[in-house]
């Protein structure tokens, strides 16, 4: 019995080709139709679905009528498994299942799967690398509204991929349209920086070469970086934005990639360079969907309109030509420029271009019949680079060495500080309202619009995390150092302020005790100086009185006696005896009078006596509580003017120490920063490995599962092939035996 081994063979053929894809590199795994698919989907498919059948209208038996699909459309979708009809029908996630009598081997679904993330690939030959379909914007959206959701930071490593111990030339650089966000182009990589904090966010690599080239799409969901190696090769890449995940690579020039572009809905990229080419490529297939030819010099700058329907394309000889983006047909020849066209920047609006010049001037251009609408000498020496705010102002840099912002009617707002050497690049942040601007030297400086002096600083030349965490760590020692002694002093300057501010304080409340004293005794002195003034009024008065009664006194004694005299001479005469009555009961009268006038004379005398004293006292008083408050309030301005200088100690070593508190926790959190980030890459890594290790795995087990049902198999076909033989033979055993008995009863 034979054994037909040819399935076994292919199986095991396309087994160890896809192993051998596996454990190379996804960039260097080109897995293609040619070479990988087109065996197993003429093997298991090509019975239903071959040229002569073709079942559903669907032929997969050649890579031109696999992709144009069937009756029921497309079945491949390059860049997207989950959304091919093919890739569901054979892993049985959609019906009807394929093929009908089981599922193929699931080495060979992963296969198919890789091909279609890979870009489904015809051949080795094949340009397109898709990895996964961008997230595209619908034509119909407004490039000009702010998307409902706004892509920002992705959660990528900030390691660099390398650092040189030059800075590049700055010449690539762009902002996020709707968020903080900035991406600078150096060797190797593309470094992401927040606009707001002016700190690193990522680093995505560009193992290609240099980026001479960063956009991000209007939606600001897309970053392109394009580049390459002089005279070798030139490409642009693509990153979602959101996840950090590189999800195309566009272009295979045969020189460095000096100009790109992507359009507004992410469905074109646009290349130029030494070749003299703009070559405008499908993002979805990488696929080259027309070249512009009519440029006689490299082509220095591009750009798309922001709503996607012109692209301008400069080059340097000062040629710059307006196209209709998806077509490629010519629309308008901008003639002006006597010199290479460095820079192309559209307004928000798509109604007006503006180009920058080696010429030194910067034109602006409205696109209904091409004409000039404003021209300027903006750079000498050449303007390099310009840009729109979202407010339609003018920013540029040149060979003068200084970025400006103008008006759109050519008048200069703002000079900003000059650069040590030409200016390269610029770029407006509109979400924090920076204007940004890099030189040759790689200095790349940020401003405040009207700042007298630059407010940060981005590089294209990042350290290594490594160099980060061990500056972080000896600056943490060193602000840790200066805590216990700027402590020290801190805590001196405030007990001695506090001790002289004590004194002070118990100083004031004396002055304070002696005015309220020396008040209410000068009340009680004006008191008693009006009790005193009254008692000796009174005095004065009753001394009077006193005085009159004494001096009429021996004048009426006098008289009783002259009238006692003449009664006893007259004692008939009533009315003289009468009168003698009258007056001695007057010198009666005047004695009581004068014995109490005298009383209150001396009441009097003693009242003034005691409230001269009482006076005599409260001036003591008064002098005494005088002489405190002024000796209180010459303490107090003695203590006051020691306070000052200890205050203003206490101040500067509070205010140091806090500051060295603040250093403190900004170091802290530094280390800590660079730690995670390097045990994040760690982590990253190991995952990697274990995945790499997982995959190694699977492909060892799937190897021996599909060996083992290859064995299965054959042993089945064996079995079947002995049962065949089996029943033959039993067969030929009945027939031998019924012919036997038949001769046996055969007659005589």
């Amino acid at each position: 019995m034979t054994i037909n081994r040819t399935p076994l063979l292919i199986a095991l053929g396309m087994l160890a080709s896809w192993c051998s894809l596996n454990g190379a590199h996804a960039q260097d795994a080109k897995i293609n139709f040619d070479d990988n698919v087109k065996t197993v989907l003429r093997q298991r498919c090509a019975s239903c679905h071959g040229p002569d059948s073709k079942k559903g209208d669907l032929d997969i038996t050649n890579f031109t009528n696999l992709m144009q699909g069937g009756s029921s459309g497309s079945v491949i979708e390059p860049g997207d498994p989950d959304g091919s009809y093919l890739y569901n029908l054979v892993t049985h996630e959609d019906e009807p299942v394929m093929p009908p009598g089981g599922k193929i081997p699931d080495a060979e679904i992963e296969m198919i799967r890789k091909w279609i993330e890979l870009g489904a690939l015809e051949n080795q030959g094949s340009k397109a690398v898709m990895t996964k379909k961008p997230a595209a914007v619908a034509m119909g959206e407004n490039p000009l509204v702010r998307p409902e959701f706004v892509a920002t930071f992705p959660r990528v490593p900030m390691e660099p991929i390398q650092h040189t111990p030059r800075n590049p030339v700055a010449t690539s650089m762009a902002t996020s349209p709707w968020s903080p966000m900035i991406a600078v182009g150096g060797k190797n990589q593309v470094v992401l920086y927040d606009t707001r904090t002016f700190e690193i966010a990522g680093v995505l690599p560009f193992p290609e070469g240099s980026v001479n080239v960063v956009r991000f799409s209007r939606s600001g969901s897309v970053l392109l970086a394009a580049g390459g190696r002089a005279g070798s090769s030139g490409l642009a890449v693509l990153w979602d934005v959101v996840s950090g995940e590189r999800i195309a690579t566009i272009g295979d020039e045969l020189d460095a990639v000096l100009a790109a572009d992507i359009s507004s809905d992410h469905s074109m990229v646009a290349l130029g360079g030494p070749g003299r080419v703009v070559n405008v490529y499908a993002t979805e297939t990488g696929e080259l969907m027309y070249s512009l030819k009519k440029h006689t010099e490299w082509i220095t700058s591009l750009a798309f309109s922001t709503d996607g329907v012109l692209l301008a394309t400069g080059d340097r000889n000062g040629g710059l030509h307006v196209w209709e983006s998806w077509t490629g047909r010519a629309y308008l020849t901008l003639n002006g420029h006597s010199a290479s066209i460095n820079a192309i920047a559209w307004r928000a609006d798509s109604n007006l271009v503006a180009s920058a010049s080696k010429d030194t001037t910067i034109k602006l251009w409205e696109l209904n019949n091409g004409s000039q609408v404003k021209s300027w000498g903006a750079h000498a020496g050449g303007a390099n680079a310009v840009t729109f705010t979202r407010d339609g102002q003018v920013l540029s840099t040149g060979n003068d060495k200084i970025a400006k912002l103008w008006g759109q009617d050519g008048g200069q707002k703002i000079a900003f500080a000059a650069f040590s050497d030409l200016g390269t690049s610029v770029a407006w942040c509109d979400e924090t309202n920076h204007a940004i601007a890099g030189d040759y030297t790689g200095e790349i400086r940020v401003w405040q619009p009207e700042a007298t002096a630059h407010v940060g600083t981005f590089t294209a030349n990042p350290p290594h995390l490594a160099n980060r965490l061990s500056q972080a760590q000896a600056h943490l020692s060193q602000v840790t150092a200066q805590i216990a002694p700027l402590n020290q002093k801190s805590l001196a300057a405030t007990t001695a302020a506090k001790a002289v501010q004590s004194q002070l304080d118990e100083t004031l409340a004396v002055k304070t005790q002696a005015a309220t004293t020396l008040n209410e005794v000068q009340s009680t002195m004006a008191a008693n100086n009006e009790q005193a003034s009254q008692f000796k009024e009174k005095l004065t008065l009753a001394q009077n009185k006193l005085n009159q009664y004494n001096a009429a006194k021996p004048l009426l004694d006098q008289a009783f006696q002259n009238l006692s005299e003449a009664s006893a001479k007259l004692p008939d005469d009533e009315a003289l005896k009468q009168s003698a009555m009258q007056t001695q009961q007057q010198v009666t009268k005047l004695a009581t009078k004068i014995t109490e006038t005298q009383n209150l004379v001396t009441q009097l005398q003693a009242s003034v006596t005691e409230v001269t004293s009482q006076v005599a006292a409260i001036n003591q008083k008064i002098q005494s509580s005088t002489q405190t408050l002024k000796t209180s309030e010459t303490k107090a301005a003695e203590l006051t003017a020691q306070l000052a200088p200890l205050v203003e100690s206490q101040t500067v070593a509070t205010a140091a120490l806090t500051q060295a508190q603040q250093q403190l926790s900004a170091a802290q959190a530094a280390v800590t920063k660079w730690q995670s980030e390097i045990d994040f890459i760690k982590q990253l890594d190991a995952l990697a490995a274990s995945l790499a290790e997982a995959k190694s795995v699977v492909t060892q087990r799937q190897q021996e599962l599909n060996a083992a049902e290859q064995e299965l198999a054959a042993a089945q076909k064996k079995s079947a092939d002995i049962q065949a033989t089996v029943k033959t033979a039993t067969a030929s055993v009945q027939e031998i035996e019924s012919a036997i008995q038949a001769t046996r009863q055969a007659p005589k």
